[in-house]
């Protein structure tokens, strides 16, 4: 059965078993998976990365822009802007 745990080794029965074929596995089926678990495992580190970047820039930029205000109370009326 696809996805079934198997109790006895503790280990997930279809993961590494690509290529079985009469009880023998292909020679390149485990050195594939491993390949691709690393590369998938890369680009969610990328994406984790790019989404901590994009936090550090927003918070910079708002911490940036909070000195910048104007301070209305200070202003005469006249010069208040009328959106």
């Amino acid at each position: 059965m696809i996805g079934t745990l198997d109790i006895a080794q503790n280990t997930v029965s279809w993961m590494f078993d690509w290529g079985d074929v009469y009880g023998e596995e292909h020679f390149w089926s485990h050195k594939l998976a491993v390949v691709i678990l690393i590369v998938y495992g890369c680009c969610l580190s990328f994406i984790f990365m790019y989404g901590l970047v994009q936090l550090y820039l927003a918070i910079r930029y708002i911490k940036s822009h909070q000195d910048e205000a104007p301070d209305y109370k200070q202003m005469a009326d006249d010069e208040l802007q009328y959106v």
